[in-house]
């Protein structure tokens, strides 16, 4: 993109997320993915550090409340080319990848999900999120917190289309950013593969899970 038009974009979005916050009063902001729009192996260290300061200056009305970052394949790749060193790279701009936080009686299980799937390449990628997953006792959480779990998840857990996705999903046609309801998603691209999706409904047993990456609105309820 052009000076201009990133300079036009950034005051969009910034003025967006600066309406969103003085309206709302959250206490906790979730960004859910791409903060970037490459972060990838072919992202210099210094390009990588002016998108960040990028990203901070956008989304300087955040910068007080208490924000949860996910990674998003923007911000590194998709599960099947993410590397290590990249994923560390990006936990030092944004904090770990996989996280808990328990705020205000919720707690939030911040999970990289596309490092879980069957199409990771690298094993120091999935050996990393899938012990994390597998050191958290979530019944005990639960028991200890007496609130609700909410799941984190860039990719959103598996779904054929949006065509459950509500009604007023079901009122949108394909636009330039997102796809006409109808649209059949791709595992590993557009969703997690049923597999793993079943895996973390029953580890996890999430009462709500929030997702990015496909732009359009959906309010899905999960089997």
């Amino acid at each position: 993109r052009s000076w201009l038009e990133r300079l036009w974009v950034d005051w969009q979005v910034h003025i967006a997320a600066r309406a969103a916050v003085d309206v709302h009063k959250p206490d906790v902001a979730l960004v859910l993915g791409d903060q970037f729009d490459e972060g990838n192996r072919w992202t210099s260290y210094a390009d990588y550090g002016e998108y960040a300061g990028r990203f901070f200056r956008v989304f300087s009305s955040f910068l007080p409340l208490k924000t949860l970052y996910l990674v998003g394949n923007h911000d590194t790749s998709f599960g099947r080319d993410m590397r290590i060193e990249d994923l560390k790279r990006y936990e030092v701009t944004f904090w770990e990848a996989n996280r808990i936080d328990e705020i205000g009686g919720h707690t939030f299980v911040r999970l990289n999900t596309m490092a879980l799937d069957a199409d990771v390449a690298s094993r120091a990628v999935k050996t990393e999120a899938k012990r994390f997953l597998e050191s958290v006792n979530f019944g005990d959480l639960r028991a200890r917190t007496n609130g609700s779990v909410v799941l984190l998840t860039h990719l959103p857990l598996f779904r054929v289309d949006d065509l459950q996705c509500g009604e007023e999903r079901l009122r949108e046609a394909g636009h330039v950013t997102y796809e006409h309801p109808g649209f059949k998603y791709e595992t590993h691209h557009h969703v997690l593969s049923r597999e793993l999706s079943t895996e973390l409904l029953a580890k996890v047993r999430p009462d709500l899970v929030f997702s990015g990456h496909t732009h359009a609105w959906c309010a899905y309820k999960l089997p």
